[in-house]
């Protein structure tokens, strides 16, 4: 997941999506008032201490204090924000969510199919996972231990554009990820002609998701490198399974 650096033009339609007016919003980071400013760091910084440890480190080996200090505050202002180290991966995992959305815009805009879209979508979890894969293999098993309906974090606007920047729908895209993006484009594709008629979307997307996190989870220690390619060689399966005819 990206790191904090504010954006404060917005990005070209290109990079973007298409431009909505009621969903760009009208403020930057910058002018946001100092406590709410400050909160963001805060949390973001916290977040981005325990990302970087994660790849050397399991997570019940970084300390708290080891977070505190390299933002800058207490313990006692650590769990101000988060009761645990676990509630610091449910926050990554909504803030995921919230990029996955985005991206899942921004990448339909600039491709000229549903299929390309997806292959970018795939190429940019490829090479975030490469880079930090330790945070993959948590963030899956931190998932598998969280209740069926987990109490998940508020982002706030500050938050949210610290993060991601001044882009549209920044302010107000849901955090449900894939579970949200990945039904649209095959809604979309099914209704384009990409996919036919009889493509069960429901059972797509979960094939996709699968995809998406058993990748990672089989190959990021021994071969990150192999992630990406793994990607194009399982949508192309799923995509070939999805047009043939039934029967």
């Amino acid at each position: 997941m990206t790191k904090t650096t504010p954006t404060h033009a917005p990005p070209p339609p290109s990079a973007a999506g298409p431009r909505d007016p009621a969903a760009l919003p009208h403020i930057t980071f910058d002018g946001l008032p100092q406590r709410e400013k400050k909160q963001a760091r805060t949390r973001l910084g916290l977040l981005d201490a325990l990302v970087s440890r994660l790849d050397a480190r399991p997570l019940e080996d970084v300390s708290i204090k080891e977070l505190a200090d390299e933002v800058g505050v207490s313990q006692g202002t650590v769990f101000n924000h988060f009761a645990n180290k676990g509630e610091l991966l449910t926050y990554f995992i909504v803030l995921w969510g919230i990029e996955v959305g985005l991206l899942g815009h921004r990448v339909v805009a600039s491709h000229s199919s549903v299929h390309a879209a997806l292959g970018a979508l795939l190429s940019s979890t490829a090479a975030q996972v490469s880079a930090h894969p330790g945070v993959m293999l948590e963030i899956i098993a931190h998932q598998a231990r969280m209740p069926e309906k987990p109490a998940l974090p508020e982002i706030s606007r500050g938050e949210r554009l610290l993060r991601f920047g001044v882009q549209p729908g920044v302010l107000t895209q849901p955090a449900g990820g894939l579970e949200i993006v990945l039904p649209q484009l095959l809604n979309r594709a099914v209704a384009s002609g990409e996919l036919p008629p009889h493509a069960d979307v429901s059972q797509l997307t979960l094939a996709l998701a699968s995809v998406f996190f058993g990748v990672p989870l089989l190959l990021a220690r021994r071969q990150p490198e192999a992630i990406g390619p793994c990607y194009d060689a399982q949508l192309a399966l799923l995509w070939a399974g999805a047009r043939a005819r039934p029967g």
